[in-house]
């Protein structure tokens, strides 16, 4: 589309979608929802909020989307503003960030069969330390790619895991209200990394925009071996009674 504003393209071809959506949610039969037959009362949140699995979850959600969205903000940016490269370039670095958020997501059953929950929890919080590390060595256009395509599968593995351990936390009748305040959670943190991520790309420089990811992944890795370690001590403690 030939326009003096850039992108004006991009942004006919989302608004016809937003438009086209529209179209279909609005001519949806209503759904009837199936009142819960259970006859236990649900908990209240505070509850949740003071169960150790829902803040896992609801941890590894947030750490998920916080620092991919934090980091995929400012990476263009820095690209562009720091070190003049092309729109080709950083087109390529984006676009293969949002495939290694999606593509593992075809084998996502299979790696849960094979590793459970816990060691992908772990490998997405190891991706991501392995995103810090890249982006601290160097500023070429591999080292934005790796970084990209790092964060992209540890984000996937991340919130894949948070999704999956939320759903053990509650009982049917509670998922509404569980899943809401999950969302709202996630995505409330999520947006004021989006909104930091300029100001301080542009304020402080690449390097202390990455490393405020630090302290932010190495509590998620604690978090993760919490994790870990408090069910492996249950599964023995159950082995240990029916063999006792």
């Amino acid at each position: 589309v030939s326009s003096e504003h850039a992108f004006v393209g991009s942004y006919l071809v989302l608004a016809t979608l937003r438009i086209c959506a529209i179209f279909v949610v609005s001519n949806l039969d209503s759904m009837q929802v199936q009142e819960s037959q259970s006859q236990t009362e649900s908990r209240p949140l505070s509850y949740f909020f003071s169960s150790p699995f829902f803040l896992v979850a609801l941890s590894s959600g947030a750490v998920a989307y916080s620092v991919m969205t934090y980091l995929m903000t400012a990476s263009p940016l820095s690209m562009h503003s720091d070190h003049a490269y092309d729109m080709q370039a950083i087109k390529w670095v984006v676009q293969s960030h949002v495939l290694a958020m999606y593509v593992p997501s075809l084998f996502s059953a299979w790696l849960v069969a094979k590793l459970g929950i816990r060691a992908l929890m772990l490998i997405g919080t190891f991706l991501y330390v392995a995103v810090v590390a890249v982006s601290l060595t160097g500023h070429s256009v591999m080292h934005y790619w790796w970084a990209m395509v790092l964060l992209g599968v540890g984000w996937n593995f991340l919130y894949l895991c948070g999704t999956l351990l939320l759903t053990e936390v509650y009982r049917p009748e509670e998922r509404f209200k569980v899943q809401a305040v999950n969302d709202f959670g996630i995505f409330g943190i999520q947006a004021l990394a989006s909104l930091s991520a300029g100001v301080i790309l542009f304020s402080q420089g690449w390097s202390v925009l990455v490393s405020i990811t630090i302290p932010v992944i190495i509590l998620m890795l604690l978090i993760t071996i919490w994790y870990i370690s408090v069910v492996y001590k249950k599964q023995m403690t159950n082995v240990g009674e029916i063999h006792g």
